[in-house]
């Protein structure tokens, strides 16, 4: 066990935590608010005012790769690590400084973080006990939520006995079982195999829907991010690098980090040149723009693999001349990788449509499907 994982199983194990009540947060004030968030450790800047808002009764997720500061940003809204600078708004009240166990939320670990030598039923329970609720009341919540992630017939047996899925159910009740406002998960699917990490996103997606909770999901994985979420905050070096809905951030990614790292397979970038209307990769014109203000700017471009047509011939004399480089299979489609200009663009296709490598083939873009991005700084230009 790393020493976050550790950290966070004592803090969970040593506060109290307060049953939080039904939600009570005014529809006037977002389920949670960041303002300049900021954590640093000596010189190294983990988060970097971090500004953004969740609507309340939404799925956030804080997507990004290792080391880009979200699961820090993650503890820093559960309490468990303290922020250099900045705020934390939970509904209307400031729960900066407030402590974890009084925070009315709900944490999901990517590790579980359960008692071994506690049964199921008790594990679920240990929230509830540690916050002196009846009895009676304890007996009738963990069974109400174990029954919600189906896994009343295994109260009794210990984690070690359940498989990885099973046991990140069981952190799942035991997080639902406070009736948080603010429900946090930490990779939670991380440790899961294929199968049970599509079935644990449903359940998650679900439940979510079902008691309206106020959400944050931490994930290196785009697929998770793009089914889960009603936002997605893409994170680099600490920083906001887009905030807005799965289709947007797909759509019209913000910059070139955004560009490659939101879509599979992964969009590739090259170097090219806009002249006022057109757009030039190396020596091949590959479009005719609609409109532009630009002369002779250095640009990086891009496009989705959808977005680019292919064909065998060119009747019209109107398509760009390519190679074929590479055919990589993939189920229901081939990705055709084609060599234009400088560049080696992607292009979805029916399998077996075209044989492999050094076939001269045509293609076109659709219209305003190109992401064109400055040179210099890497942001998208709206043309």
């Amino acid at each position: 066990m790393n020493g976050l994982a550790k950290l966070r199983k004592e803090r969970y194990a040593k506060e109290s935590p307060d049953v939080a009540v039904a939600p009570t947060t005014s529809d006037n004030h977002p389920g949670l608010e960041l303002t300049e968030l900021t954590k640093t450790f000596g010189s190294f800047v983990a988060v970097g005012g971090l500004s953004l808002s969740v609507k309340k009764g939404e799925l956030l997720s804080l997507l990004g790769p290792s080391g880009c500061g979200k699961t820090t940003t993650l503890l820093m809204i559960a309490g468990l690590v303290e922020p250099s600078s900045g705020r934390i708004r939970g509904g209307a009240e400031d729960i900066t400084t407030v402590p974890p166990h009084r925070r009315k939320l709900g944490m999901v670990f990517q590790d579980y973080a359960l008692y071994p030598y506690r049964s199921i039923r008790d594990n679920v329970a240990f929230p509830l006990e540690m916050a002196g609720v009846n009895r009676t009341e304890i007996e009738s919540r963990v069974m109400h939520e174990l029954a919600r992630v189906q896994l009343v017939s295994q109260k009794n047996r210990r984690p070690g006995e359940l498989s990885g899925g099973q046991q990140q159910r069981v952190a799942l009740a035991r997080a639902l079982v406070k009736r948080p406002e603010l429900l946090l998960f930490d990779e939670p699917l991380s440790n899961l195999d294929t199968n049970l990490r599509a079935e644990m996103r449903e359940l998650i997606r679900e439940i979510h829907l079902e008691i309206g909770a106020t959400s944050v999901f931490v994930t290196h994985d785009q697929e998770e991010a793009m089914t889960l979420s009603d936002s997605i905050a893409v994170m680099n070096d600490g920083k906001l690098m887009q905030l807005g809905s799965p289709r947007s951030i797909y759509d019209r990614p913000a910059n070139e980090f955004v560009a490659r790292f939101v879509g599979r397979p992964a969009m590739k970038l090259y170097p090219g040149v806009l002249r006022a209307r057109e757009l030039w990769l190396g020596p091949t014109l590959v479009a005719n723009l609609a409109a532009s203000s630009y002369a002779d700017i250095a640009v990086v471009v891009g496009v989705r693999p959808e977005d680019v047509r292919i064909s065998a011939d060119d009747r019209n004399n109107a398509l760009i001349r390519g190679v074929v480089r590479r055919i990589e299979p993939g189920g229901a489609d081939d990705f055709i990788e084609i060599e234009v200009g400088n560049a080696v663009l992607t292009a979805r296709a029916i399998p077996g449509q075209f044989s492999g490598p050094r076939d001269v083939v045509y293609l076109d873009v659709k219209p305003n499907k190109w992401h064109i991005f400055n040179g210099d700084s890497g942001d998208r230009l709206d043309l």
